[in-house]
């Protein structure tokens, strides 16, 4: 509850010796409660496996119970900027209701980069704050070989023709 406000309750009452009640009108007690802030709140996040060379799209909702937010709330970094460097993620998406923000987020994971990051998320009111964090994990896919382009050759009838190939493979093995 955030229940605020002045006066919040009123009481009547009168007192008792176990024979008789105190005589007149009733006494009045009279309870004002202070509004303070309450911190946002952060809906907990699943961690998530994204196969590489995909963008994921994360639902991240924030609460409280004060005001109302917005995406420009909330901020999201990588602790892994090899993986998933801060400019890759953006958000897309803010769908607001009153005392709270869904923000979807796109995570655009560098190419050919696999791993695990620890994304932080932070929302503030502006005078306090809410923290959580999910892991990204980007697993390896197999990628295509690569071959660079081979010149036109050219040689003599009866003569052997030596040719130089460049292959590749972006995960790292190739026979």
């Amino acid at each position: 509850l955030n229940e605020n406000g002045s006066p919040y309750a009123t009481l009547g009452f009168k007192v008792s010796d176990g024979a008789l009640y105190s005589t007149g009108s009733a006494y009045t007690l009279t309870i004002n409660v202070t509004p303070v802030n309450d911190a946002p709140t952060i809906d907990t996040i699943s961690n998530l496996t994204t196969p590489e060379f995909t963008q994921p799209n994360v639902d991240v909702t924030a609460r409280d119970v004060d005001n109302s937010l917005t995406c420009s709330a909330v901020t999201i970094t990588s602790g892994n900027q090899t993986l998933l460097p801060n400019g890759k993620i953006s958000i897309t998406k803010q769908q607001t209701s009153t005392g709270f923000v869904t923000c979807t987020l796109t995570l655009s994971p560098v190419q050919y980069q696999t791993g695990s990051a620890v994304i932080t998320v932070t929302a503030t009111d502006g005078n306090s704050t809410a923290t959580t964090s999910f892991t990204l994990s980007v697993t390896s896919t197999n990628d295509a070989p690569t071959l660079s382009p081979i010149a036109n050759q050219n040689t003599n009838e009866d003569t052997p023709l030596n040719v130089t190939l460049s292959i590749g493979d972006p995960d790292g093995s190739y026979g």
